[in-house]
């Protein structure tokens, strides 16, 4: 008898389009709602807006490894334009290469960049603005280790050609294999991805709908005199509690088996084994939950009591 009670309490759950749209349609629209919202898988890009008025060949390699990066789309401008633009707030930021650049660098000298502003940058100005300091650190570093190289070679009859392409050729086999010891953290490939933070806590927060739903139910057979009918029949008092118990642990292992079929079918989130283990997690929630759901009812007097 208690079965029954729960099998046909089942049956009318899934007949009710209300009840449906409040525990199926909602948590989905919600769950989208959020994963789109607070989804953090977009990459980084950002225009860098360079001036060059060097023009030597130091300041050309330095615009096309800029430009080389896929975070960074590099928009050559002359300064009229950059300044008119960033008067206007068209920009927040743009890159200079001063004249004497390219000649600085080969001297040995210290070699400037002019980072032009509107306010502190923004963001994207920023990053951008240390990408491009870096890529000119590194320009300029190479360029020094092959002018050390020719000078240590040269008396061994070694040309500055031979020279700066054996150091490249070493400074690649560093960049490949850096004789650093790195250490990382968690990041966002290694740890937790957005689906295995949020999972858990949707499914615990839509699974306590069926508190608010199961304790309304009770309510209303109450109100309408079915329990009474219902003690009027051989089922005793414990019977009906664990049929109203039973009913409320179905009814949520249906809302979780639904929606998590929908979740590791469309975000693939995982395979049958992780489908299988949440489930298992599900169905204790759900008896938590529906047991939480009783007492709210038997303390409850109306729909609303029962609801808030």
């Amino acid at each position: 008898m208690p079965l029954l009670i729960a099998l046909l309490e089942l049956k009318l759950y899934l007949r009710n389009r209300a009840e449906l749209a409040f525990s199926l349609a909602l948590p989905i629209a919600l769950f989208a709602l959020m994963y789109f919202s607070f989804s953090d898988d977009a990459a980084f890009s950002a225009d860098a807006h360079v001036v060059d008025m060097d023009g030597g060949s130091h300041a050309r390699e330095f615009v096309r490894r800029l430009d080389a990066l896929d975070e960074i789309d590099v928009r050559e401008r002359t300064m009229a334009e950059v300044e008119s633009e960033l008067d206007r707030s068209a920009i927040t930021m743009a890159v200079a290469i001063p004249a004497g650049f390219s000649a600085a660098i080969d001297a040995g000298e210290t070699a400037t960049l002019t980072f032009m502003r509107r306010g502190n940058g923004g963001d994207a100005g920023q990053i951008v603005a240390s990408v491009a300091r870096g890529t000119a650190q590194n320009l300029a570093g190479e360029v020094r280790v092959a002018r050390l190289a020719f000078a240590s070679t040269a008396p061994f009859g070694v040309s500055q050609a031979e020279a700066r392409d054996a150091a490249q050729a070493a400074l690649d086999r560093a960049r490949q294999a850096p004789p650093v010891v790195e250490t990382r953290g968690v990041s966002a490939d290694e740890g937790p991805d957005l689906i295995d933070r949020m999972l858990p806590g949707m499914v615990v927060m839509f699974l306590l709908f069926t508190i608010s739903l199961g304790a309304q139910t009770i309510v209303e057979e109450r109100r309408l005199g079915t329990l009474e009918r219902l003690m009027t029949t051989r089922l005793s008092a414990s019977g009906l509690f664990f049929g109203k118990f039973l009913s409320g642990v179905l009814r949520a292992a249906a809302q979780s088996a639904v929606l998590l079929a929908l979740g590791f079918a469309v975000l693939g989130a995982g395979g049958a084994a992780e489908f299988a283990q949440i489930m298992a997690l599900c169905v204790c929630v759900a008896a938590a939950v529906s047991g939480i759901g009783l007492i709210i009812a038997a303390l409850a007097r109306t729909r609303d009591q029962a609801i808030w």
